[in-house]
Parts: structure tokens; C-alpha cells; sequence
């Protein structure tokens, strides 16, 4: 008899199929939920949950250039949602280990209340750009900090993780399938994030750091608005904080003032 069959709605079905044929459509689905911050019903986040155990499916996310989707993901107004929805389904273990791992990475308290995945997702939803490579390089910044983490007498430390992590994104963004510049873009990014500005620095210093980082004399008006300066705000406010410290502000201006004075005489 017809009534004889499972209680399961017709979209169930369809959504199974839809994921046989197009894996991606995972991927997708988290853009939508972030896009438009509804959520799934749970008969939909079983079925992915259960995809996402199958060898078929994890080698498609291992194998494929999904940077397109990812890029749709990061575009949403709250990105935190989609990438919670792989994480909690096991899609994100597979498509983003590198971030997965850093779920319940416990950090040192006196300066951190959330964890390392939260801290990075809400960095990300609160990173104030229409540049997709830099919510990334937001996203990625700290995924170096799982591998590294140390308790010690002072407490929960990180040291160099900023330079794992610009290893480990570099496999991201190669993974991904991102163009080669916009690949270095986000590698840098990550690689840079933790400069720390001595207001004792000498000159040679500063230059130094407007070398390595690629500043150049076209920022000096707009130095705030440098990528490098955007994620130092996102890292801050994912640590409900405020974006900027009047060190900051006092760092930007010299190093504008820098920029002038080393600028090349356009005079006769």
C-alpha cells in the first residue's frame, strides 16, 4: 500500500538526487542559509550530514576548485551561518579542515573570550569589506594556532603561528583554485597579520615594514583603508573589541608621513 512507504517529503528525495549529481550544491545551500540567515529543516541538515560520511562525496570536495562557492559564502551578509552549518554536518572537516580544526581551540582568557573558530567566524561576519579575498585572509588568519597552541606558566600561547598559517592557507587557496594573485593576496595577509608596532621604532624599521607589506605612496592618503589594516579591525572586533587602538592610529600616521617624505620630487 501507498501509506505503506516512509513519512519522507518529496523535496527530501529531490534534495538527494540534486547532491548525487551535484555535490557542490552543499555548498550552495550554506550561501543561502548566510545570504538570507533562515535555517534548515533538520530532515535537510540529516541528509547532508549523511553525504558528507560518503568516500564519493568527500573526494569531490577534496578534488575540486571550489573557490566560486566559497566566494558566494563570503559574500553573505553573515557568513558565520553557512560555515556553522558545514561544520556541524562534517562538510567543513572535508572541504576546510585547515578551519574545522580550530573548533574548540581554547585560547588564553585574559585576551580572548571565544575560540579560535569563533573568534575567526565572527572576525569574518564583522570584517567590513566588498573584497572577498580579504573575508578570507580574515577567515584564515589564525588557522595556524591549533598546531601551535602551548600551555605554559603564563598561560595559553600561539608562537608563530602566523607563520604556519601562511603555509596552511597557501594550501587553501591552492586547493580552492584561486587565480595565483589573488592566491598571494591571501597568503600574505595571513603571513602579515601579526606586526606588532613599537612606537620606539626607528626609521629603517618603518620602511622595513612598508616594504614587506607592499605599501606604497598611492595608500598614504587612504592608509586606513590598506587590507593589511582591515583585518587588524576584523581581528579586534572578533574579539568584541574596538577596531582600532590609538597606537594604531599613531602607527598609520607615521607611516604616511613616511610615504611622503620618501616620495621621489616631482619638481624641476
Amino acid at each position: 500500500m501507498l501509506n505503506d512507504k516512509p513519512n519522507i517529503p518529496i523535496e527530501v528525495h529531490i534534495l538527494r538526487e540534486l547532491i548525487v549529481s551535484h555535490p557542490e550544491i552543499i555548498l550552495t545551500l550554506a550561501a543561502l542559509v548566510s545570504e538570507t540567515g533562515l535555517w534548515l529543516l533538520d530532515s535537510t541538515r540529516e541528509l547532508i550530514s549523511e553525504f558528507a560520511k560518503k568516500s564519493s562525496i568527500r573526494k569531490f570536495y577534496k578534488d575540486r576548485q571550489l573557490w566560486p562557492y566559497l566566494k558566494r559564502l563570503l559574500k553573505a551578509p553573515t557568513p558565520s551561518l553557512g560555515l556553522e552549518l558545514l561544520r556541524s554536518t562534517g562538510v567543513l572537516k572535508i572541504f576546510l579542515p585547515e578551519l574545522n580544526n580550530c573548533y574548540k581551540v581554547s585560547q588564553n582568557k585574559k585576551y580572548h573570550k571565544y575560540d579560535v573558530f569563533e573568534h575567526l567566524l565572527l572576525a569574518c561576519d564583522r570584517c567590513i569589506t566588498n573584497d572577498v579575498r580579504l573575508k578570507l585572509a580574515t577567515l584564515l588568519h589564525d588557522i595556524g594556532k591549533p598546531a601551535t597552541r602551548k600551555e605554559t606558566e603564563i598561560g595559553i600561547t600561539f608562537h608563530k603561528h602566523e607563520v604556519l598559517g601562511k603555509k596552511l592557507a597557501r594550501r587553501v587557496v591552492t586547493r580552492l583554485g584561486m587565480e595565483i594573485q589573488d592566491a598571494n593576496f591571501v597568503v600574505e595577509l595571513v603571513g602579515n597579520h601579526m606586526y606588532q608596532y613599537d612606537r620606539a621604532w626607528k626609521d629603517s624599521t618603518v620602511r622595513r615594514f612598508i616594504r614587506k607589506t607592499g605599501l606604497s605612496e598611492d595608500t598614504a592618503g587612504k592608509i586606513h583603508d590598506f587590507p593589511l589594516f582591515q583585518l587588524r579591525d576584523a581581528d579586534r572586533m572578533g574579539r568584541d573589541l574596538a577596531p582600532i587602538t590609538q597606537k594604531q592610529k599613531d602607527f598609520e600616521e607615521r607611516l604616511t608621513q613616511t610615504l611622503f617624505k620618501d616620495k621621489p620630487s616631482t619638481c624641476g
